[in-house]
């Protein structure tokens, strides 16, 4: 009943909190442009939409890692899937931590 509880608590973070820059930046990694050029000015966000629909291969991944970044790249690799599997949305990307959290627990660790 607890883990059931604490799931809930946890979707419905993933669902109603507001996006973070970390959440981004992974979505950059995995797009292949870890460190995209922003507008000067003002913009909307459809005016960026294509950094969040782009897909990048383990290789640029690793690559953007290599450049960027000092964090180790399995989660950056696990995530470049996911979001193949899962969608682009933010609260799909989210669904992954969750499942990364419960997993010890689901496996009876």
């Amino acid at each position: 009943m607890t883990l059931l509880l604490c799931a809930t608590v946890l979707i419905a973070a993933a669902v109603l909190r507001s996006t973070e820059y970390d959440e981004n930046y992974s979505v950059f990694v995995t797009g292949g442009t870890a460190r995209p050029e922003w507008p000067e000015a003002s913009f909307v966000p459809n005016d960026v939409r294509d950094y969040f629909l782009v897909h990048a291969t383990f290789n640029e991944i690793i690559d953007n890692l290599l450049k960027t970044d000092v964090h180790p790249p399995l989660y950056f690799l696990a995530l470049g899937s996911w979001r193949h599997l899962a969608g682009n949305g933010l609260f799909s990307l989210r669904m992954l931590s969750v499942i990364f959290g419960f997993l010890p627990y689901l496996s009876g660790c």
